[in-house]
């Protein structure tokens, strides 16, 4: 290897080396890569399960961070990006470049509010407080029942047009992974998530569809899901005493699903939400995913609170 070739390799491998910045919140990190000149594309999250996803939508650009990204608790982080469109007035059409904030939820990925102008120009205060809080920030995450009820009432600010038609409903630059990670399918909301499902599809909208009806039929394979205990202020720790353990996706024994849980397994349960001896349950599965089910209370020995209401 020559030299004038290797002082060239060692620049462009020093160049790699820096397109490359993370913002660490615990144990989830925040990816910019592939920089230069202070820009960065695309984004992505990585989970404490080490697996990734994509936040945001295709296209846009991220810039360089400041000190300040991170909150003084290290639940929030502050991301700089910019869009970029045509805009028609009487002169005919321009470019134009929309610069914008967003702030992500550090313990699972979510976008929790995109904003722009004076909001952008703020600073952390602890814990995360943010200084030019004229809008409710962090009061809320975008959710499937609200995006569902927009995306088939088709209303929607401004006269954007995008493809999928499904991101003109969602908070500018994110993506539908991001409506996942904010408000992940669950025993509440499988059934507007199910519509939705059916929404996309008929919109020909097969990537996201296809990501949706994976998600929502996950734990139904006829095989024993083994858990890890998962810790959480809300739920309860059980330990599942019958031999086999079957998971319900609603309070009633007709929704059965396949997937069942086996005696010693770990799973989460929330006694408070008690009906027709059925509570909802939640468990990891060895991917570091977490589902949530219905589960029956005698199947964890905790059918003993005060609003059981009867198993029939």
């Amino acid at each position: 290897m020559t030299r004038k070739f290797l002082f060239m390799f060692l620049a462009v491998l020093s160049a790699c080396v820096q397109a490359k910045v993370s913002v660490s919140g615990g144990s989830s990190v925040l990816k910019y890569a592939n920089g230069g000149h202070n820009v960065y594309r695309p984004l992505r999250f990585k989970r404490p399960d080490g697996t990734m996803f994509t936040p945001f939508d295709e296209g846009l650009n991220f810039y360089k961070l400041g000190t300040n990204s991170l909150s003084p608790d290290r639940q929030y982080s502050i991301v700089s990006f910019s869009a970029e469109g045509d805009l028609t007035d009487s002169s005919g059409v321009s470019a134009h470049t929309e610069y914008l904030c967003a702030f992500v939820r550090m313990k699972d990925g979510c976008v929790v509010h995109v904003a722009q102008d004076a909001v952008c120009g703020g600073e952390w205060h602890p814990p995360h407080q943010w200084s030019i809080n004229i809008e409710p920030i962090f009061d809320s995450p975008p959710n499937v029942a609200d995006t569902y009820s927009a995306y088939v009432s088709k209303y929607k600010s401004g006269n954007q047009i995008s493809r999928p038609p499904i991101l003109a409903y969602l908070a500018e630059g994110t993506s539908f992974g991001n409506l996942l990670a904010c408000d992940p399918p669950n025993a509440g909301n499988r059934s507007t998530y199910s519509k939705l499902l059916v929404k996309l599809q008929r919109d020909g909208d097969t990537e996201n569809a296809a990501k949706l009806k994976k998600i929502l039929s996950s734990g139904r394979k006829g095989t024993s899901i083994h858990v890890a205990p998962v810790e959480s202020d809300a739920w309860v720790v059980h330990a599942v005493i019958s031999k086999k353990a079957y998971l319900y996706a609603e309070p009633e024994k007709s929704s059965v699903t396949r997937a069942y849980l086996v005696k010693g397994d770990s799973v989460l349960v929330n006694e408070s939400s008690l009906s027709q001896g059925f509570m909802p349950s939640r468990y990891r599965q060895k991917s570091g995913n977490i589902i949530e089910r219905w589960i029956r209370c005698e199947d964890v020995n905790a059918c003993s609170t005060s609003n059981w209401i009867g198993y029939s």
